[in-house]
């Protein structure tokens, strides 16, 4: 209910037509949330949508150097005030490469430098929380609204296309 409170119409219409028009996509997050972006991933290939995400550490500063205008990068993180998130976004704007924040605060440093926000969640304290349950689920549940938005663009196409694959690779049918 909070992430959807957040949501703005003509923000996420911004993202759609960033990743619409990206000939690639690239997922930059902490390690422990590699894991939902890898998910995100998946479900965009599965509509011939190719999403990148760095799983070796330091590749995604490589990553980030070769992205240009033909790039859409997605940046998750709480509180946009990380370090090395931070360095990665201004490379990422130095290069000309859109860039979508997904974070909890509206006025972070991240969020200057993004071109369009998805607000996440914030109902944990950053340092007393006992784990991320809530910023998980939100970011878990704007990226879901991403692909859906994304595959409702060529619906027909996107569904007989994972239909096609799901008959080729699933030989028991309900």
């Amino acid at each position: 209910e909070d992430t959807k409170k957040l949501l703005k119409h003509d923000d996420l219409m911004k993202a759609i037509r960033l990743l619409r028009d990206a000939q690639y996509i690239d997922i930059y997050t902490r390690p422990n949330k590699l894991p939902l972006a890898q998910l995100f991933a998946q479900k965009m290939f599965s509509i011939k949508k190719r999403v990148d995400t760095s799983l070796v550490s330091g590749n995604d500063i490589i990553q980030a150097s070769m992205s240009n205008h033909t790039h859409c990068a997605i940046i998750i993180s709480y509180s946009g005030e990380t370090t090395h998130i931070l360095h990665l976004a201004q490379k990422l704007k130095n290069n000309n490469t859109p860039i979508i924040a997904i974070t909890s605060i509206s006025k972070s440093s991240l969020v200057k430098l993004a071109d369009v926000c998805l607000r996440i969640s914030s109902r944990e304290m950053l340092n007393t929380k006992i784990a991320d349950y809530a910023s998980s689920e939100s970011i878990g549940c704007l990226l879901d609204i991403l692909y859906s938005c994304y595959f409702a663009l060529d619906y027909e196409n996107n569904l007989s296309y994972k239909l096609s694959i799901a008959r080729e690779i699933d030989d028991n049918y309900s």
